[in-house]
């Protein structure tokens, strides 16, 4: 299940995607006011988007446009007519990439009253520490990373429990010792 952002045009796109911070993009290459290429270039480029993946869907399937798209940085080019089975193989893909790229942890991670220190992994509320299972501690950095973001019930199979079938009342009752 994805929630899905809808922009008119690469200038809303854009503005969407700096304000949102979403999982994924996939774009055109021909959108009005920026196009696809604009796009994905100037998405890559920004420290705050620069990590989020970019598939370019698209008629302009010649070698030379392909090469071009991923020179730009497109995590993935695919040409019109496309097999819908194949895109939603992709897309999860990248974003299972994207969640497991180590990215270096601050010290410090703080959102609201939390604090979470990434050298001794203890988290601390109104600076009182709050004890936490290893599953705990993982899925606490995970949410304190990621503050505002929403995650389905597979990607925190994947990231959590790396791909490994649990009970879907596990992540239940570890999100409820959480809170």
């Amino acid at each position: 299940e994805y929630n899905i952002i809808e922009a008119a045009n690469g200038e809303d796109a854009l503005t969407k995607a700096i304000n949102q911070l979403p999982d994924l993009i996939i774009s055109d290459i021909m959108m009005p006011k920026i196009d696809g290429i604009q796009l994905c270039k100037t998405l890559k480029e920004d420290l705050r988007t620069g990590h989020i993946p970019v598939i370019l869907l698209t008629a302009r399937t010649t070698v030379l446009q392909i090469e071009e798209g991923l020179k730009i940085g497109a995590d993935d080019y695919i040409g019109k007519p496309f097999n819908p089975v194949v895109l939603g193989a992709k897309m999860k893909a990248l974003i299972r990439r994207d969640m497991k790229a180590s990215r270096p942890l601050p010290d410090f991670i703080t959102a609201g009253p939390f604090c979470y220190n990434s050298m001794t992994m203890e988290l601390f509320k109104d600076n009182r520490p709050i004890p936490l299972s290893s599953r705990e501690n993982v899925l606490m950095k995970l949410f304190l990373c990621n503050a505002g973001r929403v995650f389905t019930k597979e990607q925190l199979y994947e990231h959590v429990w790396n791909g490994s079938v649990v009970d879907a009342n596990t992540i239940m009752v570890y999100i409820s010792h959480l809170r």
